[in-house]
């Protein structure tokens, strides 16, 4: 599988994983929903200013982007692509959360 299919695959993994349409993961990115499934598809690759988009409005790391054969669990990367996107307030209530839960385990 080249790179161009990897890609897009990822972010159709973080745009599933985020429950967004292609139309509303487009307009957060700044591309049309036409671009970002030919992305999804591996059919083009996106610009540089698209992955930059990407990273700042979704806070995905480059690194997430493209890497391709970690053996990490979907579900964790997907609750991280989520908690990254929460403002302050929300991020100290998840921390609250898993600390209380944390807590009871031990």
């Amino acid at each position: 599988m080249n790179v161009k299919s990897r890609v897009g695959l990822k972010l159709k993994e973080i745009r599933k994983s985020l429950k967004l349409s292609q139309e509303k993961f487009a307009e957060i990115i700044g591309i049309s929903r036409h671009s970002l499934s030919e992305l999804e598809r591996g059919l083009n690759f996106t610009s540089a200013e698209t992955l930059d988009n990407i990273h700042k409005n979704l806070k995905i790391d480059y690194e997430e982007l493209f890497s391709f054969d970690k053996k990490e669990d979907k579900r964790i990367s997907n609750i991280v692509m989520k908690i990254k996107m929460l403002d302050v307030d929300d991020l100290n209530y998840v921390e609250a959360i898993i600390d209380a839960i944390l807590q009871k385990n031990h």
